[in-house]
């Protein structure tokens, strides 16, 4: 029993670093393998808390909503605690579908959404790495339910994938997530957590951009999808599409069938 404990404090131990992706976009799995479930993604210049490690592995804590999971240390670089605290206040973002970024040594492909830390004159720095930029990042100082619609509306045919944050795979939640968060408003990645937060409010008086959520048949939250209108939403149903929404949940038309129960209308404006 000694031998397996001291095995374990060898390979698994509590930690407190601070981390930055450098790649386009790294998994986030729920266990330390390869194989195991990927339950969120890191985009490139998002930070995070690396709070164990395991062999390779390392458990991290997402800075913008506390999401945990592990990732292979070979896809992120330390960061200085000086600089984790001043990026998590950052709100710039890549707003093309994909963009090229480069420094002296490599070039980068990085996606919608992707955080663009110290950005100044076309330059910005990840880590101690100076990129190049083409294209302005996406900053708004004050958040208007229009630019909820048209950062939604850009996803539109986004693949659904399982824990995935981008126009190339997203799933329901993550969609919800990253529109608020290219607007500049965090809120949390799973729809358990986000139906937490905001107001709760009647159909009658949702607008632009609140997020509607679903229950399945045992009464649980499975399902978010951002209001275009009051009748309209936009949402991660096999693809980015756009369905009816009434008292009794959406309406799919291509199935003529409603697809999901609605719960509540949460406002976060």
């Amino acid at each position: 029993m000694t031998q397996i404990l001291s095995s374990i404090s060898h390979s698994l131990y509590l930690i407190m670093q601070y981390g930055q992706c450098q790649l386009s976009i790294v998994p986030v799995r729920a266990d330390h393998t390869d194989p195991a479930e990927m339950v969120t993604q890191v985009l490139f210049g998002e930070v995070f808390l690396v709070i164990e490690k395991h062999h390779q592995w390392r458990k991290i804590r997402m800075a913008h909503d506390e999401y945990e999971g592990w990732i292979d240390q070979k896809q992120m670089i330390e960061i200085e605690e000086e600089d984790f605290n001043e990026i998590i206040e950052e709100k710039a973002h890549s707003y093309a579908i994909t963009e090229e970024v480069s420094s002296s040594d490599r070039m980068v492909h990085i996606t919608k959404g992707s955080l663009i830390p110290y950005y100044k004159d076309q330059h910005f720095y990840i880590g101690k790495e100076k990129f190049e930029m083409d294209s302005f990042p996406y900053l708004k100082h004050k958040v208007d339910r229009s630019d909820l619609k048209e950062i939604a509306l850009s996803y539109l045919e986004a693949p659904y994938l399982w824990g995935g944050r981008t126009p190339f795979g997203i799933d329901c939640s993550g969609f919800s997530q990253i529109v608020y968060k290219i607007a500049g408003i965090k809120i949390k990645r799973d729809a358990s957590q986000q139906v937490k937060e905001g107001k709760q409010i009647d159909l009658m008086y949702a607008n632009t951009g609140d997020l509607a959520f679903f229950i399945n048949a045992n009464e649980k939250i499975h399902h978010v999808g951002i209001l275009l209108d009051e009748h309209t939403i936009i949402h991660a149903a096999g693809k980015i599409r756009i369905d009816k929404l009434d008292e009794k949940g959406i309406y799919n038309k291509d199935r003529d069938e409603y697809t999901h129960r609605l719960y509540t209308i949460n406002t976060y404006l």
